[in-house]
């Protein structure tokens, strides 16, 4: 059974859709929206369960085809259009179909059909770093507990790294910055310069040269770090 997904500002395509769904075996709804921003935000996490993704390139707060280029390579997409014009940038962006307005059963069905005969291979997500660890402190035989999520950032001092936390303090570890990169890895976690790692969750802002954390921490990007950090921060994030 293949899960779809609709993201239309018309109710009555999402009707019609909804509609040409119910009437195909092998397919189920598994929800709908009329804001981009809001399936975006939906279909970038892990564990939707959607496996093709019907798109209106003109969704109102955002455009299909932004949209397109964040998520075709976690889904098979069908974009749906008025306009012919947009087929072209639609397929090589990554597009698994696209239906033209009025829509009609027949060529819905036959995009489905593609997709079933033609299954593309989806890269698998990254997965979630862990929700605390262990860290050696105040000597090596004594290993204390942190919960991931308080983590703000981390910077290093040789062989040896600060990790510091929500709450306003810090705990001195004797894990170098390369160590702990090993655990607490992109996209979650995001090593700006040589000797600072931020969470990602963590981030207010950002530009092409600082990432400011709250609480009003900044730091610079490093010139070995800025293209990979700017790049999983527009490909993992809702950022336009």
């Amino acid at each position: 059974m293949l899960n779809c997904y609709i993201v239309d500002d018309s109710p009555s395509c999402i009707r019609l859709l909804t509609k040409y769904i119910n009437e195909t075996k092998g397919l189920q709804l598994s929800g709908t929206t009329d804001s981009g921003q809001e399936a975006l935000l939906y279909l970038q996490r892990s564990d939707t369960g959607v496996d093709i993704v019907f798109l209106d390139i003109n969704i109102g707060d955002l455009s299909g085809l932004d949209i397109l280029d964040k998520i075709s390579h976690f889904y098979s997409v069908v974009l749906v259009s008025g306009h012919r014009h947009y087929a072209q940038e639609a397929f090589v962006k990554g597009a698994s179909g696209y239906l033209y307005k009025p829509l009609e059963y027949d060529r819905f069905f036959a995009a489905i059909q593609k997709i079933k005969e033609t299954p593309a291979r989806r890269p698998e997500r990254p997965e979630p770093p862990p929700a605390h660890i262990f860290v050696p402190a105040e000597g090596r035989e004594v290993r204390v507990r942190i919960e991931t999520a308080d983590i703000e950032y981390i910077q290093s001092a040789k062989n040896f790294s600060s990790i510091f936390l929500s709450d306003g303090t810090a705990i001195f570890c004797s894990l170098s910055l390369k160590q702990i990169e090993g655990v607490l890895a992109a996209p979650h976690f995001l090593r700006v310069n040589r000797s600072t790692i931020v969470n990602v969750d963590k981030i207010i802002r950002y530009d092409a040269y600082d990432v400011f954390l709250k609480g009003k921490k900044e730091f610079s990007f490093g010139e070995n770090y800025r293209t990979a950090c700017m790049q999983i921060l527009k490909s993992n994030s809702a950022s336009f």
